[in-house]
């Protein structure tokens, strides 16, 4: 019984100490980060093999009732479409978690082209409405997130630009208390690494999560005999795993910050000259870390 647990022991550890590849350390600085991109392929490779493993794991110890695969393939001894998919799951909650961010990365791109005056504009503020109404029919932010998008449309056909910059202004003091209330979510969770590997280690994270689900259910001397010191060793190397993945990224917090203060001010200017400026200054901000942001996602909690 003890060989047994032992030896369980150790395909548990194994599967959590891989090390991912050596990946240059970055600023964060919007040159380093795009440059951290390129290095992700190789990030998202290993998560895929230890993903891999990690649900045949899960499938075996669930008696094929779970899964973190689109398909186990032929090999599944069960309908897989009756399979509890944590992959699927995963990828939707990380969606819900970060329309605030989307939302930002809209809005900054409406402002961007209302003032550049390109002929495109009015694709953001579609995509900035989509968003607004999936954060959640009825609630006081849809109401609140509706209304900056139609702000940036009326913007967007004002004739004068005294109009324009009086919609502006009134989009981002609407828009300013819920931003520093997402700032405070983001800023920790905002990573170097791209949307893709971010979903990558969520899928794989709560893949190896809940397989240590399953083996606390039936970690019993009957059915399967493994102690809780055991345990903690190896969902302590799965936590130190997690760390080293996400580690390894810069942190892009700081660039939101900046927008939320240049909001800030475009809602406090007192006058079109002021306004101007101020929206100059966010559109400046946003331009120089544009390709960071637009790309980066943020870490699951």
């Amino acid at each position: 019984m003890r060989i047994f647990s032992v030896a369980l022991c150790s395909v548990l550890l194994a599967g959590c100490s891989i090390d991912p590849k050596a990946l240059t350390g970055a600023s964060a600085g919007a040159n380093a980060v795009i440059g951290f991109y390129a290095t992700s392929a190789d990030l998202r490779q290993q998560l895929a093999l230890d993903t891999i493993k990690e649900s045949a794991q899960l499938e075996y110890l669930s008696n094929f009732s779970r899964t973190c695969r689109d398909n186990p393939g032929y090999m599944f001894p069960r309908d897989f479409r009756s399979a509890r998919n944590i992959k699927a799951a995963t990828i939707e909650n990380l969606k819900k978690s970060d329309r605030d961010f989307i939302f930002l990365v809209e809005y900054s791109k409406a402002f961007d082209k209302i003032i550049k005056e390109y002929g495109d504009i009015q694709l953001d503020i579609t995509n900035a409405v989509a968003i607004a109404k999936g954060v959640g029919k009825y609630s006081p932010e849809t109401v609140a997130l509706s209304e900056i998008a139609g702000l940036l449309g009326a913007a967007a056909v004002a004739v004068s630009e005294e109009v324009k910059f009086s919609k502006l202004r009134a989009a981002a003091k609407r828009y300013q208390p819920l931003l520093e209330d997402h700032a405070k979510s983001l800023t920790g969770r905002l990573s170097g690494l791209d949307r893709q590997t971010i979903q990558d280690i969520a899928v794989w994270r709560d893949c190896v999560q809940e397989k240590f689900k399953v083996i606390a259910s039936v970690a019993k001397p009957s059915i399967l005999p493994t102690s809780a010191i055991e345990l903690d060793a190896a969902y302590g190397a799965f936590q130190a795993q997690y760390r080293s993945y996400v580690g390894t990224s810069p942190q892009v917090g700081d660039m939101i910050k900046d927008l939320v203060d240049a909001n800030k001010a475009i809602s406090e200017a007192p006058d079109s000259t002021r306004i101007r400026e101020s929206i100059e200054r966010y559109i400046i901000i946003f331009d120089n870390s544009r390709s960071t942001i637009t790309k980066a996602g943020a870490l699951p909690i």
